[in-house]
């Protein structure tokens, strides 16, 4: 995320979720309390009104009511994707914002992408589980 490269995070979290279900293979869930949690979230959004279906690494199936020009479904608020083109915001359109290591648009412009101030989950299974499921204030 810190880079900006959405797709890159999002296949990084598929892979995690494989090695929690090849560790849910490799343990006992009576005897190995196994929790999943984050110790704080990013500035990365899903916005424009995706029509179900579309691909997430799409467009928005609007344009900008300020400057006519298309942008991602995937947005960070802040971070390196932050471009301009002759003084105005970058036309998406004309780049390939499916390859797999653009950098989503921004909002405001900064070398490295910032954590975000989200309530983290956490998730837990085996002895004592009961004890840590919910969601944490993240302080």
């Amino acid at each position: 995320h810190h880079e900006g490269k959405a797709k890159q995070a999002l296949h990084e979290t598929v892979e995690m979720d494989r090695a929690i279900g090849r560790a849910g293979l490799l343990t006992s869930i009576h005897d190995t309390l196994t929790i999943v949690t984050a110790d704080h979230s990013h500035v990365f959004n899903f916005g424009g009104y995706t029509r179900r279906g579309n691909t997430i690494f799409g467009l928005a199936p609007i344009l900008s009511d300020v400057d006519q020009k298309p942008f991602t479904a995937i947005l960070y608020s802040n971070g390196p994707g932050y471009k301009l083109v002759n003084g105005a915001r970058e036309n998406v359109s004309t780049i390939d914002y499916q390859e797999n290591n653009y950098q989503a648009q921004s909002a405001v412009p900064m070398s490295m992408e910032t954590h975000g101030g989200e309530d983290v989950a956490v998730f837990a299974k085996g002895p004592l589980a009961h004890l840590l499921h919910r969601v944490h204030e993240q302080n």
